[in-house]
């Protein structure tokens, strides 16, 4: 039985590889000139000004992560779904042989760890378990905030 293979995207490809020299000359425009002006703005600075830059500036570090986290995880679940890599539809950078079901399977298993269910219960919720159930709209149940009328309550 031959596998069915995925056809490279030229144009994605070349897409990708713009972005890709795109950011890593924005990262030497920062690196070259940002941080050499961002030490002398910060030299001028008291010490409790900078904590509070750096601070900030790593909280926005780990919220950068968090979309992509995010992204990967509902990734892991249309493929446990699905029993394929890459999705039906999905381009492809290179010529990809398509992998079925046994290798769903190694996701699986790896989900099942218990550290990955924990960050799955913390950023997807109670029902991380159930992966259709994941992607379906919350309802949410608004309590009554006001008092009880005097009419039902039992009296005493």
């Amino acid at each position: 039985m031959t596998r069915p293979i995925i056809r490279a995207d030229k144009h994605y490809r070349r897409k990708m590889l713009l972005l890709y020299v795109f950011v890593v000359c924005l990262g030497g425009i920062v690196i070259g000139w940002g941080l050499p002006w961002a030490e002398r703005v910060l030299r001028e600075q008291d010490p409790k000004t900078l904590f509070s830059v750096i601070r900030a500036t790593l909280f926005v570090m780990l919220l950068s992560l968090a979309a992509p986290g995010v992204y990967f995880l509902r990734l892991g679940r249309r493929i446990m779904e699905e029993e394929r890599f890459p999705l039906p539809n999905q381009k492809v950078l290179k010529d990809t042989w398509i992998k079925l079901e046994k290798n769903s399977e190694k996701f699986n298993a790896w989900q099942e760890k218990k550290w990955v269910r924990v960050m799955d219960r913390i950023v997807l919720g109670k029902r991380a378990k159930d992966a259709q159930a994941t992607l379906a709209v919350k309802t949410k149940f608004v309590r009554n905030l006001l008092p009880p009328s005097s009419a039902s309550s039992p009296s005493s």
